[in-house]
């Protein structure tokens, strides 16, 4: 019983100690310097152009993205997050002007909606899947008896309306 056990012990202390290992070596780690250019860009990937359509400001080449993003440069030197230079454009330009809706009120239909229809479809076809295997099928002795006359009479009408006559008697034969 105990070398069973020694296996999945030493894999598990192996993971708590590298682990442990990582969370010492990211905390010591300096943070990196602060660039400017890099978090405008991010921060223009999340505003949508104004004029174009469907394109952030950090790509868009129109005049106002030009300067939507020496402002949010200005804002970036100026100490602002990024949560107050987006407050800033929306409400210069309302909600719309975010490429990413928020998170609340309908927009959650947004957000939630491909999710609630994967799972009532995962559902539905589970509950599908179910009643097609718990529908037993039809056993032999459900089915009423046929007798060998009505058997014959069936093989007669068959034989007349798929065989040609000269093919009828060299079936009989």
């Amino acid at each position: 019983m105990k070398r069973s056990l020694k296996w999945p012990t030493i894999v598990i202390v192996a993971l708590l100690f590298g682990l442990t290992w990582w969370a010492f070596v990211r905390a010591i780690q300096p943070t990196a310097p602060r660039n400017l250019d890099d978090e405008a860009l991010e921060i223009g990937k999340m505003l949508r152009c104004p004029i174009c359509q469907n394109v952030s400001v950090a790509f868009s080449p129109s005049q106002l993205a030009v300067q939507m993003r020496g402002v949010i440069r200005q804002k970036l030197e100026a100490g602002e997050t990024r949560e107050q230079i987006s407050q800033y454009f929306v409400d210069r330009y309302g909600e719309s002007i975010l490429l990413e809706p928020p998170k609340r009120g309908f927009n959650l239909v947004a957000w939630r909606g491909p999710f609630l229809a994967v799972l009532v479809g995962a559902i539905s076809l589970y509950l599908l899947l179910r009643s097609w295997t718990r529908t037993p099928p039809p056993q032999p002795d459900d089915l009423p008896p046929v007798s060998d006359e009505e058997v014959a009479a069936y093989e007669a009408r068959l034989a007349e309306i798929i065989w040609e006559p000269e093919e009828q008697e060299a079936f009989r034969s």
